[in-house]
């Protein structure tokens, strides 16, 4: 189904969006789990990167579990900012990266007579 999105973006189907929000909501609720916990930080205020990475791998490892091992996603993937000064702003940048299954609107066949 279509979601009249404009010209250019990623969420044109409503499937790709359901697969999204889905991403959202595993990310968030992994991600809020693990901040509970206590953060090291770095001089200047960045992730220890042990629990950058700690993070990052449960997020991963959700991802797998609840989506690409499900059979709703080709691959979903999550990156964990060390760079950012966590110190300073209170937040930490996660970006999640999701390859969809292939959505075909159309099947073009080609039948002729063998001779």
């Amino acid at each position: 189904e279509n979601l009249m999105s404009p010209a250019g973006s990623q969420y044109t189907d409503l499937t790709l969006g359901n697969v999204i929000d889905i991403a959202c909501d595993i990310g968030y609720a992994t991600g809020v789990e693990e901040i509970s916990d206590d953060l090291r930080l770095k001089t200047g205020g960045t992730l220890f990167v042990p629990d950058a990475l700690a993070l990052q791998n449960n997020i991963n490892n959700a991802l797998k579990t609840n989506m690409t091992d499900a059979g709703m996603v080709s691959s979903a993937t999550s990156s964990v900012s060390q760079t950012a000064n966590v110190g300073a702003t209170g937040i930490i940048p996660i970006t999640i990266s999701v390859l969809p299954l292939v959505y075909v609107n159309n099947i073009v066949e080609t039948i002729n007579l063998a001779t």
